[in-house]
């Protein structure tokens, strides 16, 4: 027996048939039991229940501090085998532990099939590869950004699908605004971002001279490491730009910087007769580089 809460009445116009929820009369079906719902404004038609909700609250849950929704089945197991059901019940004089013994030949066996309770809901991943529920996120796998999927909804945890496919699984938060990510769902995209920035630096090396191509693949041939090797040209290209572009100090006996920096001498070794590529400041950078790796 029901009163007329919506998860299980959707509407009851008074002397007429209530209509049911459709889900809690899956519910019903599934179980094995029939739904009697209480006339509209007349609650006491179910004493009996509330009593019992009363007795559950009272010697159950008052007081009862558990650290997550997955405890409160177990804690409830032991109530029952320690409390509930060894007491001497008030209107019949026995323990419901005898009356179980004697009544369970005359009742139909519980359906083995558990029944799926997700609520479920059409939902869209965002730009940070998010689900949004009760004002929390949940990470998704980041190619599924701006993709629809389905999300369903358990009291422990949430699973979210594209296609009929399980594509994350999170524990469900019962905060507000909190943000729920797992690591590996970021991992194809910060690859990405990775391949894309390494591919920029290669770029950039390669308009430095036309000999850096033929310098890369001796990198590569040579070096487990090369990407290491192209930053650190790149960085010394981007400090002889920065010091070409420094005022100089001039001395009466020297028509050039004085006194020289490391970086100019380094442009003066690069620019010397014997340095391939010699003439331009690019090139002689990567002849210079090979020097300091004794090639």
């Amino acid at each position: 027996m029901v009163d007329n809460l919506r998860t299980a009445v959707l509407a009851h116009v008074r002397g007429e048939p209530p209509q049911f929820n459709p889900r809690y009369l899956d519910f019903a079906r599934h179980y094995g039991f029939e739904i009697v719902a209480c006339n509209v404004a007349k609650g006491n038609e179910k004493g009996r229940v509330e009593r019992g909700v009363g007795y559950v609250k009272g010697t159950f849950l008052n007081g009862l501090e558990l650290p997550g929704f997955a405890a409160l089945n177990p804690a409830l197991w032991v109530w029952l085998e320690t409390v509930a059901n060894v007491r001497l019940h008030r209107e019949t004089q026995r323990r419901p532990v005898d009356l179980w013994a004697e009544e369970r030949a005359y009742l139909q066996p519980v359906n083995p099939r558990l029944f799926d309770v997700g609520r479920v809901l059409a939902v869209r991943a965002n730009r940070q590869f998010r689900v949004t529920f009760e004002a929390n996120r949940y990470s998704v796998p980041a190619r599924f950004v701006g993709a629809p999927v389905t999300l369903k909804a358990y009291p422990p945890h949430l699973c979210v699908y594209h296609e009929q496919e399980l594509i994350a699984r999170h524990v469900r938060c019962y905060e507000r605004q909190r943000d729920t990510e797992d690591p590996d769902h970021a991992k194809a995209l910060v690859a990405q971002r990775r391949h894309a920035q390494d591919a920029q630096l290669l770029r950039r090396f390669l308009a430095l001279s036309p000999l850096a191509a033929k310098y890369l693949t001796g990198l590569l041939e040579r070096r487990g490491n090369a990407l290491s090797h192209v930053r650190k040209i790149l960085a010394l290209a981007d400090a002889l730009t920065v010091e070409a572009q420094q005022p100089r100090v001039h001395h009466p006996s020297d028509p050039g910087a004085w006194p020289p920096t490391p970086a100019a001498e380094s442009a003066s070794v690069a620019a010397s007769p014997g340095c391939p590529g010699s003439g331009t400041t690019a090139a002689g950078l990567v002849a210079l580089w090979g020097r300091h790796r004794g090639g």
